[in-house]
């Protein structure tokens, strides 16, 4: 059985009743609330969730909001606009999964837009009563190339209060790049620090995740291209230890494509890891479907050497999922869940769940728990969260009554 997987839960309502299997919370309508949600929801702390959606808003720009339940269930869920982008100077398309602090302050980035349309570092401060209007403030607008362009990955905030995160582009070798951004002592100006700058050939490019911490200090992430096969790598960085200042970047792993085809490429979503420090993930390519895989990662005592292990090859079978783009998530058997963004009955995307085998040695148990049908939403592309009664909850970025997208929740 798996190692206690670090996932945090979202805690449920004491009142919540069960619901049928997949029912919807809300249907974008992209004019006032947004459209096209791809990131994943961020838990409220009182049953609610924040996220953003790429489009929509008052200049279609994109938004930031927040879903509220209804007092009663079942009910209608309730939508506040927190932030409407502009473009210029507050930056537009946020794609990524906002962050909550214990403050309750969020943190999240833009694609592009800013004050050189190279992306921007947001954060949004909840009122204090009276006042009842979000605070938004741009920490970082990437002006230089050097810096990073093209924010893709979700931040990870650290315990001092650091942001960490990933650029597409940019860099020396415009392949993408890892940064930090601290807090000020005094004043209300953030330090930009460089980590790194891929190199777009053996040591990876163009990240589409964010990282991911191990309880080790060490963190973890994928880049989409580069390394040994130009299919993507699975890396680690590990902070110094002063007096040494520079960040310690290695190459895990070069995913192939090709001759091993079963091996995956091209990964999306961001990394999950157990607390013996095996790193779970997907890929939206390759595997024997070839439209995408479920892989681990750990090295399973070898002190240097990682091990790679398929866990599942999309698209093998009818119905299916087919191009997983988001991270996974697992429950307390360690079992692990996702979502693809085709495949199913439909082809507009599943829910699919991972049941780890006994033995061990055996293969691992697919199941599609869930096809969408376009109404109830399609093309999920940001991973689940789930809270403490089992309950999934999650965003399709098309689909729905207007086509703009749907919030959901799953009892699987």
């Amino acid at each position: 059985m798996l190692s206690t997987l670090l996932l945090p839960l979202v805690s449920a309502q004491a009142e919540r009743v069960r619901p049928p299997k997949l029912t919807v919370l809300h249907h974008f309508k992209a004019a006032k609330d947004g459209g096209q949600p791809s990131a994943a929801l961020t838990p409220d702390g009182a049953g609610g969730f924040y996220t953003t959606a790429e489009f929509g808003g008052p200049q279609d720009l994109g938004v930031a909001i927040r879903l509220t339940p209804p007092d009663t269930l079942p009910g209608k869920w309730s939508l506040k606009l927190l932030h409407g982008f502009t473009g210029a100077p507050d930056g537009s398309v946020p794609d990524t999964t906002l962050i909550a602090a214990p403050d309750g302050t969020l943190y999240g980035t833009t694609f592009v837009g800013g004050a050189a349309d190279n992306g921007s570092v947001f954060s949004l401060t909840p009122p204090v009563a009276p006042a009842t209007r979000w605070k938004f403030k741009i920490l970082h607008s990437f002006t230089s190339a050097g810096e990073g362009e093209r924010l893709q990955g979700q931040l990870l905030l650290t315990d001092d209060g650091s942001l960490l995160g990933t650029a597409y582009q940019g860099g020396s070798s415009n392949s993408g790049t890892v940064y930090m951004l601290t807090p000020p002592v005094t004043g209300s100006v953030w330090t930009f620090t460089l980590l790194h700058a891929f190199d777009g050939i053996l040591g990876g490019g163009f990240p589409l995740a964010g990282l991911t911490l191990g309880s080790n200090g060490v963190y973890y992430g994928t880049t989409s291209r580069g390394g040994a096969n130009d299919r993507g790598t699975v890396y680690s960085l590990t902070p110094p230890t002063p007096p040494a200042v520079r960040w310690k970047y290695k190459v895990l792993y070069s995913f192939e494509l090709g001759n091993v085809p079963a091996t995956g490429g091209v990964p999306m979503g961001d990394l999950l890891i157990d607390t013996a420090g095996v790193l779970y993930g997907t890929t939206s390519q390759g595997g024997g479907g070839g439209r995408g895989t479920v892989f681990s990662l750990g090295l399973e005592g070898h002190p240097k050497a990682w091990q790679y292990h398929l866990l599942h090859s999309f698209a093998t079978v009818a119905g299916d999922g087919d191009t997983p783009e988001a991270g996974l998530i697992a429950d307390a058997a360690g079992a692990l869940y996702g979502t693809t963004t085709l495949g199913g009955d439909s082809n507009h995307g599943t829910i699919f769940k991972l049941t780890p085998p006994v033995p061990l040695t055996d293969p691992w148990i697919p199941a599609v728990l869930h096809s969408f049908n376009g109404t109830d939403g399609a093309t999920p592309a940001g991973s689940l969260v789930m809270d403490d009664a089992g309950l999934f909850y999650g965003t399709a970025s098309a689909g729905g009554k207007f086509s703009k997208g749907t919030v959901f929740s799953f009892r699987p």
